[in-house]
C-alpha cells in the first residue's frame, strides 16, 4: 500500500465515535478533543454509516460495547460497510475480545486499540493518522 500524507493540521478530519456506552464514549470524546479534533458520537452502526456516506472526512472509532448489540458476522458486515465507504477503522477492545480479533484480521483496520484507552495511546493513533 502506497502511503499518502494528509495534512498535519487536525482541521478537516472529524472523528466518529461509535459506541453504546456513554463512559467511554465521553472519555475518549474528552481524549480526542484533547488533540484538536472534533467529535461526534452515535450508539449505532446505521448512523454512523449514514454519516460516513455524507461526509468522507471520518475517522471512526468503535468500541466494542457495539458487539452486544450484533452477532459476529453482523458486525464484520456493517465493519466493512464503513470501510467500503472510505472511513478509518479504530476498534476498541479488551483482552477477552482477542479471538474474534483473529477473525477480523483479514478486514482493512486502520489501528486496533487495547482498552483501557489512555491519552498517550490516542496520541500515538493520531500522530499516525497523518501518513495514510
Amino acid at each position: 500500500m502506497v502511503a499518502m500524507k494528509v495534512p498535519t493540521d487536525p482541521k478537516g478530519i472529524k472523528v466518529l465515535i461509535v459506541s453504546v456506552d456513554h463512559f467511554v464514549a465521553d472519555f475518549l470524546r474528552g481524549l480526542v478533543k484533547a488533540h484538536g479534533y472534533d467529535t461526534e458520537h452515535v450508539a449505532d452502526f446505521h448512523e454512523a454509516l449514514v454519516r460516513v456516506q455524507h461526509d468522507l472526512s471520518y475517522v471512526v472509532f468503535i468500541d466494542d460495547s457495539c458487539w452486544a448489540m450484533e452477532n459476529f458476522e453482523k458486525f464484520q458486515l456493517r465493519m466493512q460497510a464503513l470501510i467500503q465507504e472510505g472511513a478509518s477503522i479504530i476498534l476498541l477492545t479488551d483482552e477477552k475480545m482477542k479471538q474474534h480479533l483473529e477473525q477480523l484480521s483479514t478486514m482493512r483496520f486502520f489501528r486496533i486499540v487495547k482498552k483501557p484507552v489512555s491519552y498517550l495511546q490516542i496520541s500515538d493513533v493520531m500522530a499516525d493518522l497523518m501518513i495514510v
